[in-house]
């Protein structure tokens, strides 16, 4: 975690952690461009590095496609989830806005990460109360 980011809980595989060791995999949200306009191809070649790193000990994949709208973000998010079930990993969610929340709710995310600007923590745990982590 960056300078300023705080975490209430360390969520990895399935598991509520007091160490904060765990490879930890962060989508870097160049994609979602290119998803917006259904590039099957993109969103497979997304997927297939996100299985390969599961594949290699990832524990924990950040989905921050932060410039997708909720429909193409669930429908990322969704498959994700897919392959982090798969190999017992976690899945976050980036959540700038209230839709994104309840992406990250019916994508069966494992919890979510909230930037200054988005929802707060209380408008957070409406929606679902798993790992919250917020950048100060």
């Amino acid at each position: 975690m960056g300078e300023g980011s705080r975490v209430e809980r360390f969520f990895c595989c399935g598991v509520d952690h007091n160490s904060k060791h765990c490879v930890y995999l962060i989508t870097d949200g160049l994609v979602a461009d290119r998803l917006v306009n259904d590039d099957a191809t993109t969103e497979a070649a997304l997927l297939g590095r996100i299985e390969g790193a599961l594949k290699g000990g990832v524990r924990l994949v950040q989905l921050r496609e932060k410039s997708l709208g909720a429909p193409a973000l669930l429908k990322l998010a969704t498959s994700v989830r897919a392959l982090t079930s798969r190999y017992r990993a976690g899945l976050i969610l980036n959540c700038s806005t209230e839709a994104d929340l309840e992406v990250a709710l019916l994508a069966h995310a494992d919890g979510v990460h909230l930037p200054r600007s988005g929802p707060n923590i209380k408008t957070a745990r409406s929606y679902l109360d798993n790992t919250l982590g917020t950048r100060a």
